[in-house]
């Protein structure tokens, strides 16, 4: 048989092919195409469930018993949350500016007053079993709008009016002005025997898969100190 009588036999033995596939092949990339976008949907509802599910509150607790912490928010709330073994618990207390040196490690929420510094709303000296948690400069979602929030350690200390700090954090110094209206305060790691009627604190929650509410943080004032973040 000639070589072209073989070629003609072929293509349209290709053509029938296409003919009855074609349509197959454009259905199942359009149930693709709908399955991906369905997931980049979910995704983004995962996402603002994710978002609304978490909790900021500052108040004072009303009670502790057998894991479960109640706090009466500022604004006369009640926010029942659980204490499990991943919930961390701070203990915040005064202290003085002329406690931070060079290498102290330091938390602070802010707002920038420009590219290369930020004037504290609170200033942090952080125990240093905790060093380097959280390090570096953000946004911060708290009650302040444009706050930012600084974990870094301490590069150097100026005696200006206000004081400031130098501070470096994976390589990028930023400076800290520390007004007199901040407080200046410690922060050690604390624990359930901390959670007592009437402290004041700040609290993070969760909503986790069981529907349950569970603390993420909680940070607790003493000795007359209410924390701000």
């Amino acid at each position: 048989m000639p070589n072209a009588i073989i070629f003609s036999l072929a293509l349209i033995r290709v053509v029938r092919i296409l003919r009855f596939s074609l349509p197959l092949m454009v259905a199942v990339v359009t149930v693709c195409a709908s399955a991906f976008a369905g997931a980049d949907e979910a995704n983004g509802q995962v996402g603002a469930l994710r978002r609304d599910s978490t909790g900021y509150y500052l108040g004072k607790i009303v009670e502790y018993a057998n894991g479960r912490l109640s706090v009466e928010t500022d604004e006369g709330k009640i926010v029942r949350a659980n204490v499990n073994p991943r919930s961390r618990i701070a203990v915040l207390k005064p202290a003085d500016f002329s406690e931070i040196e060079e290498g102290t490690y330091i938390a602070s929420t802010g707002r920038e007053t420009d590219a290369d510094s930020t004037e504290a709303f609170e200033l942090r000296i952080v125990e240093d079993k905790l060093r380097g948690i959280g390090e570096g400069h953000r946004p911060y979602h708290g009650q302040e709008e444009d706050a930012t929030m600084t974990n870094a350690k301490v590069v150097s200390v100026g005696q200006g009016d206000p004081p400031s700090i130098l501070v470096r954090y994976r390589g990028k110094d930023l400076t800290i002005v520390v007004p007199d209206k901040a407080p200046v305060l410690h922060q050690t790691i604390g624990d359930q025997s901390a959670l007592v009627v009437g402290a004041p604190v700040s609290l993070f929650t969760v909503r986790s898969k069981t529907g349950h509410t569970d603390v993420v943080r909680v940070n607790v004032g003493q000795d007359g100190i209410k924390p701000q973040f």
